[in-house]
């Protein structure tokens, strides 16, 4: 009987990781495109970091063993991923899984990575309340100290002079980082949860969990208030603004909304735009990666295991 049982569990993890080719066992904590439209990456909470090709298929599994990999975004030249950690560490890897650094980057976890579209500088957020600004090389730039608040969310503006941060307290602070001066962001009453730039018309759009989304000028006014509770948002090429909860909804600058796409099991936890294929891709908390037709609200395909293939270390 003990032969048997062991025969059984051997065969389930055989089993197990030739599933995990399809999808995440833990729960997906980000996203990414890459610049050239032909990668895509996430990460999850059990240290997985996969990397896809444009049509997600997986190419390319990196295992961080010490801890879930909360951050994940592509180079410039789309030749390498730069991912943050609960290990308070940095790391960057090439497409085909060659390490080519990392670094303690904080004193506590990590929640936020982003990158300035030319590569010249990354930016970090944790939990021990500092953003910091970093050169590709690893080699500190500045640090801006946020006590008692945490950052949750970043993004850089137009320029790699301004990072926007967005607080534990609903604030949202554009910090410049050549002279320290701040510009403060006043209205959401709760943590933001997510901070984009909107190059074309200069906006920030941001979202947070008092159910509201704004739409800001670039120094801090209010243009436009969106009241629906979303988990995740996007903005596509032409200005929709996309948001994820139960539904995904797309709204225009204005604040009027466009259409609802239906079909969702459960919560929508985070959204990007496909700016090659014109589609939305999703994250839920099932763990599932859908991809969708923005025109016809059809869900064009699915990524992820099986529920009883879920939860596993792999």
């Amino acid at each position: 009987m003990k032969l048997l049982k062991t025969i059984l569990f051997c065969s389930c993890l055989i089993l197990l990781k030739a599933c995990s080719n399809v999808g995440h066992p833990g729960e997906i904590l980000s996203l990414a495109q890459s610049p050239n439209g032909n990668y895509f990456a996430s990460s999850d909470t059990y240290g997985n970091r996969f990397i896809w090709d444009k049509n997600f298929n997986r190419i390319k599994s990196i295992p961080n063993p010490t801890g879930a990999v909360s951050s994940i975004v592509f180079s410039p030249d789309s030749s390498f991923i730069i991912s943050s950690s609960w290990n308070k560490k940095v790391e960057m890897w090439t497409i085909e899984g060659i390490k080519l650094c990392d670094y303690k980057a904080h004193s506590d976890s990590i929640w936020e990575l982003v990158i300035y579209n030319n590569g010249n500088y990354i930016a970090t957020a944790s939990n021990d309340k500092t953003i910091r600004i970093w050169n590709l090389n690893g080699s500190l730039v500045k640090t801006f100290c946020l006590e008692p608040e945490y950052a949750a969310s970043l993004c850089f503006g137009s320029d790699s002079k301004y990072i926007f941060a967005g607080l534990s307290n609903g604030v949202i602070v554009r910090y410049n980082i050549v002279n320290n001066k701040k510009v403060l962001f006043l209205n959401h009453t709760k943590e933001i949860k997510n901070i984009l730039y909107y190059p074309k018309r200069k906006k920030i759009i941001s979202n947070s969990i008092d159910g509201k989304i704004n739409i800001w000028d670039y120094n801090g006014n209010l243009l436009n208030t969106i009241n629906t509770r979303s988990d995740g948002i996007a903005i596509t090429e032409d200005g929709m603004i996309v948001s994820g909860f139960e539904d995904i909804i797309l709204w225009d600058l204005s604040g009027n909304k466009i259409k609802t796409i239906k079909g969702y099991e459960t919560i929508i936890k985070d959204i990007i735009y496909d700016r090659k294929d014109n589609s939305l891709i999703s994250v839920s908390y099932d763990k599932n990666i859908r991809i969708w037709d923005i025109e016809t609200g059809k869900c064009i395909k699915k990524i992820g295991l099986p529920w009883y293939e879920k939860n596993f270390r792999i």
